[in-house]
């Protein structure tokens, strides 16, 4: 069975990351920002940057702030 040697991926900033693989294992082993994200809030984002494999993961602060602001938010009146 051959597997994908490479593939983008984008994150959720808008940054275009190029993954690229061991053809033979299909591990992943180098990660390197292809495009920036026009609005992109990440300094180490720069094109041609290599990224920690964490750094794909989705920013939680973001999504648990979202979710502490609607829990706040009084309903409203009829």
């Amino acid at each position: 069975m051959i597997l994908g040697m490479s593939y983008t991926v984008v994150l959720w900033c808008g940054c275009s990351v190029y993954v690229s693989c061991n053809p033979a294992t299909g591990i992943a082993h180098s990660r390197i920002v292809e495009v920036r994200g026009a609005a992109c809030p990440v300094r180490r984002h720069e094109v041609g940057t290599r990224l920690w494999l964490w750094e794909l993961l989705p920013d939680t602060r973001r999504r648990i702030e979202a979710i502490v602001t609607d829990s706040l938010r009084q309903p409203d009146q009829p």
